[in-house]
């Protein structure tokens, strides 16, 4: 076998437990892993990783789930073991799996990506839609959009002190959306990822396929031990990246490929990156909608 540290060995042929709400991957280190659904499949506001780092000093949630009931059982866990203050809340990008459980966590400084308050302003009818329709009335009442009071700059990460643990937040241009942030833990060498990367689940792309193709390239060169995902399973840094960036450039090359030989959009959401088949969940569904989101793109490019 190769030569990973033990703690990577120990989690590569690690199973999420169903019985527990979040698992300790690492000391310190506490992660929630979403349904592999749809938003119209049963959604509860809970198919995203959300989770926190536990510093000697304070504590900082990195997302909040899709609803009030979903962050609630997160911030009922941590009360429940620590007497720590949750002093951030870190929103990884806009989508709406990851930031209507914001209101529970209200009195923490809440932080994001520059672009994120209009990332999320863009896309607010459609998700209070969405909610209405698969949360319910009620449920969807009780999670009202929370918007962060801090910022994250791109090209100025922006480093907290958890009380001798240091995270860095890292805020990229264009990528899985115009808004994505990164956390990554020193001490553990972890890297939270929200959905630049996903395992498992067909990755989505909501902003630029070329940008979100560089960002992981440069990420897969960093000192990381462990990635966690914003969907799937965490691992290690070749499990997370490897996969991801093989099917996004294969949906690129294949859409190129195709407009240049004078191919429709109708053609293309039905042939672009089959060989990518049958290595993702949900394939069939998320591989149409990002060939209808990049295809008219790339046709003027």
């Amino acid at each position: 076998m190769k030569n990973y540290p033990f703690y990577l060995l120990i989690l590569l042929i690690y199973s999420v437990s169903i019985s527990a709400f979040v698992d300790e991957m690492l000391p310190g280190i506490y992660v929630h892993i979403g349904k592999h659904l749809d938003v119209d499949e049963g959604y509860d506001g809970d198919i995203c990783n959300f989770g926190f780092i536990v510093g000697d000093k304070a504590i900082a949630v990195i997302d909040s789930g899709g609803s009030y009931e979903t962050a609630l059982k997160l911030k009922k866990y941590i009360d429940e073991h620590y007497k720590k203050p949750i002093k951030y809340l870190i929103n990884t990008h806009p989508h709406l799996d990851h930031i209507y459980g914001n209101i529970v966590f209200d009195s923490a400084t809440i932080i994001g990506h520059q672009n994120l308050i209009k990332g999320v302003m863009s896309r607010r009818d459609i998700y209070h839609r969405l909610n209405g329709k698969y949360l319910g009335k009620i449920s969807a009442k009780q999670s009202p959009l929370v918007l962060p009071s801090e910022l994250v700059t791109i090209n100025q990460p922006l480093d907290i002190d958890l009380g001798g643990r240091k995270i860095t937040l890292t805020a990229y241009r264009e990528a899985h959306t115009e808004a994505d942030l990164t956390v990554y833990d020193h001490q553990s060498k972890t890297l939270w990822t929200g959905d630049l990367v996903f395992r498992e689940r067909t990755p989505v792309i909501d902003g630029n396929i070329h940008g979100f193709i560089e960002v992981l390239q440069g990420l897969a060169n960093e000192d990381i031990q462990l990635v966690i995902p914003g969907h799937g399973k965490p691992a290690s840094k070749k499990l997370s990246f490897d996969p991801i960036l093989k099917y996004l450039v294969v949906l690129r090359d294949d859409i190129r490929k195709l407009i240049d030989e004078g191919h429709t959009l109708e053609y293309a959401i039905e042939n672009a990156a089959a060989s990518e088949r049958g290595k993702w969940l949900l394939f069939d569904i998320q591989n149409k909608r990002n060939v209808n989101m990049i295809y008219p793109m790339m046709e003027w490019e």
